[in-house]
C-alpha cells in the first residue's frame, strides 16, 4: 500500500491573510473617517494658555496659526501703548510681553511638529538663536537709544560703529535664525497627519 509522503499544499484563505496583516499593522493605521471643525481664535488661544508649557501632544495648524494672530496682535498693542512713555520703556515691554509669551509659543509649536510626525528638537535651536539675537540687539541699541529721539544722526553714526565690531556675530546669528525659520514656515504649513501617531492621536481627524 502507497504512502503519499508529500505534505498539503497551504489552502489560500483571503480572509485569513488579511487578518494577519491588520494584526502587523501599527495600531494608528485605521484611516480617519471625519474631520473636526476648524478651532475658533478663541479656542486656539484658551488651549495655547491652558497648555502653556505643554509640550506634549499635537497641535493642528488653525491653534498655532491663531496663537500667532494672537501674539502679533499683542505686540501692536504693547507698541502703541508704551510708544507714549519712551523708546526705552517700548523696547522694555515688548521684550517682556515677548518673554511672557515665549513658552506658550515654543510649546504649541512642538506640537505642531508633533502633529506631523516631526521631533521638535529645532524648536529648542530656533529658540537659541532668538534668544541669542535679542541679546545681541539689546547689547546694540541699548547705550544709544536715546540718540534715536535726541540725536537721530548721532544716533545713526553710533549705530554704525556699534555694528562695526559686533556686526559679524549679529549678521551670522540673523542668518541661521532666518534659516530656521523658513524650516519651521514649510513644516507648519503642512497639514495633519491623519492618523494616530507616536505623539498622539490626530486633533484634525478622527
Amino acid at each position: 500500500m502507497e504512502t503519499n509522503n508529500n505534505p498539503m499544499p497551504p489552502v489560500f484563505n483571503p480572509g485569513q491573510q488579511q487578518q494577519q496583516q491588520q494584526q502587523q499593522q501599527p495600531p494608528y493605521y485605521n484611516q480617519p473617517v471625519r474631520e473636526l471643525p476648524q478651532m475658533t481664535f478663541g479656542d486656539a488661544v484658551k488651549t495655547c494658555f491652558a497648555k502653556y508649557a505643554d509640550f506634549s501632544g499635537r497641535a493642528r495648524r488653525s491653534e498655532f496659526w491663531y496663537w500667532q494672530l494672537f501674539q502679533m496682535l499683542c505686540g501692536w498693542a504693547a507698541s502703541f501703548i508704551f510708544m507714549f512713555f519712551g523708546t526705552k520703556t517700548m523696547l522694555v515691554a515688548s521684550l517682556l510681553l515677548g518673554l511672557a509669551l515665549l513658552c506658550p509659543l515654543l510649546a504649541v509649536q512642538t506640537r505642531r511638529l508633533h502633529d506631523i510626525g516631526r521631533s521638535g528638537i529645532i524648536v529648542g535651536i530656533t529658540a537659541f538663536f532668538y534668544l541669542a539675537l535679542q541679546a545681541l540687539a539689546l547689547k546694540i541699541y541699548w547705550p544709544i537709544m536715546d540718540l534715536a529721539e535726541s540725536d537721530p544722526m548721532g544716533f545713526i553714526n553710533s549705530l554704525q560703529e556699534s555694528m562695526g565690531t559686533m556686526g559679524m556675530a549679529l549678521g551670522l546669528a540673523s542668518l541661521a535664525y532666518s534659516i530656521l525659520m523658513l524650516i519651521l514656515l514649510i513644516y507648519n504649513l503642512q497639514d495633519s497627519d491623519r492618523n494616530e501617531n507616536k505623539y498622539g492621536p490626530s486633533p484634525k481627524y478622527q
